[in-house]
């Protein structure tokens, strides 16, 4: 038997025009189904092809259906989509604008565990625009709610980043608010920012 494999970009616009074409379920359904489909093929144009001008039309394709049906969680992701395109593109005034109300919808909603990886991004963009205490505090805050969803391999990232802006920054600051957040000693602090001492840390934990 031979498969014939259909490459994705292909499929997602084969799932378009299926949608398109049903008339058994409700408008809104029906767009929001639509929506998804464009995010599917935003992401394929942002992560296979680096075509950022292509990924930006369809989020924000994805995005005014969301916003034409108030559904908030959705545009929060169109919203962070768009603010990594935009930093990616080096825009980064608009990727602010974006991470920024995408930041108020999952406040809103009370969604600490995707405000983190808001912070993140709100962090290295500020960095990049050398608003370095900016940055810090956006860090900080990426940290605090990163450890507190015991998310193991994001806070493997988390102080990654830290310990990388620690090196290029050298501000004893950042290692007095971690330890005062850990409740722990700034030497122990200074050892964990440190890539031996970052590995031995998740190494440990999971042996």
């Amino acid at each position: 038997m031979r498969v014939i494999f259909c490459p994705p970009y292909v499929f997602y616009h084969e799932v378009l025009s299926f949608i398109t074409q049903l008339d058994d379920i409700e408008e809104k359904d029906k767009k929001i189904y639509l929506a998804e489909t464009y995010q599917q093929l935003g992401t394929l144009a942002e992560e296979d092809s680096r075509d950022y001008q292509t990924a930006k039309d369809y989020y924000q394709k994805a995005l005014d259906i969301f916003v034409e049906h108030n559904e908030l969680r959705c545009q929060a992701k169109s919203y962070g989509q768009l603010g990594i395109i935009a930093q990616n593109s080096r825009e980064y005034l608009q990727a602010i604008n974006y991470y920024q109300q995408a930041l108020e919808i999952l406040i809103e909603y009370s969604d600490r565990y995707s405000q983190a990886s808001t912070y993140f991004q709100l962090g290295k963009v500020a960095e990049e625009l050398a608003e370095l205490e900016q940055a810090k505090s956006y860090y900080l805050k990426d940290l605090e709610i990163t450890a507190e969803s015991n998310d193991e391999q994001g806070l493997r990232i988390t102080i990654r980043n830290l310990a990388q802006f620690y090196r290029e920054t050298g501000d004893n600051s950042l290692v007095q608010s971690i330890a005062a957040m850990f409740d722990s000693t700034e030497t122990e602090v200074r050892e964990l920012l440190t890539v031996n001492r970052i590995n031995d840390r998740f190494n440990e934990s999971e042996s």
